[in-house]
């Protein structure tokens, strides 16, 4: 779980700043269902 926390991480500060709130959110569902999956 702490691997993938921090690989979620290194997504979030490896995307650019400029992403749109709409994929910005669709990379967080997926990143759940990573997570919890």
């Amino acid at each position: 779980l702490k691997r993938r926390r921090s690989l979620a991480k290194e997504i979030t500060l490896a995307s650019p700043v400029t992403v749109s709130p709409t994929k910005l959110s669709t990379v967080y569902k997926s990143l759940g269902k990573l997570i919890t999956g």
